[in-house]
């Protein structure tokens, strides 16, 4: 029998080592070394890819969701260089919590938009909406794809991102246009 020990991770140069010691009831104690360098290399890899990850959806400024669609939830990624803008936001929720910031004037097309695509009538959802948060309206693409199982969509995968600098550039050069066209019209 032995009593509570101890397990430390160490390293040895390149290697890491799991060290675990234990104490046994006649006085002695077992130690054990697992070479765990390789889990290790594998975690660093994948915790560098996260945060790769995080500052491209950063410099987007866009949200990641996936919709489990069979239990009406909802999980978000918001990067880091968000997080002041959202402020400490759940990162999960139900279908209906997604609709809460859309500007009214736009629940309809963009739950349509979502419909039409999980009933096979879109090969995916792209609609273009303005998100209001902490009273500032905002333009966002909402993009996703489903995943069907027996001819029935499950899951949906998508991102959210701010394209708030593209409308107002467009906005502008509708402006300009109008302001060309206006003085073509005048010179005439």
């Amino acid at each position: 029998e032995s009593k509570e020990g101890i397990t430390v991770e160490s390293r040895a140069g390149e290697m890491v080592y799991l060290a675990t010691s234990r104490l046994l009831d006649d006085g002695g104690f077992i130690q054990n070394y697992t070479d765990i360098s390789e889990i290790k290399k594998h975690e660093e890899f994948i915790e560098n890819q996260r945060e790769r990850f995080d500052r491209v959806l950063g410099d987007l400024e866009a949200i990641v969701f996936e919709s489990d669609l069979e239990n009406n939830k909802v999980t978000y990624q918001i990067p880091n260089a968000l997080k002041e803008f959202w402020g400490e936001s759940s990162t999960s929720g139900t279908q209906e919590e997604g609709y809460k910031n859309l500007r009214k004037d736009f629940l309809k097309p963009y739950k349509n938009a979502f419909r039409d695509h999980v009933t096979g009538k879109t090969e995916e959802v792209s609609v273009e909406h303005i998100n209001v948060h902490n009273g500032r309206e905002i333009w966002y693409q909402t993009r996703a794809k489903a995943t069907f199982e027996n001819g029935r969509a499950i899951k949906l995968i998508g991102i959210v991102e701010n394209i708030n600098k593209r409308k107002v550039l467009e906005t502008k050069v509708k402006e300009a246009q109008q302001q060309v066209a206006d003085a073509i019209n005048n010179i005439e």
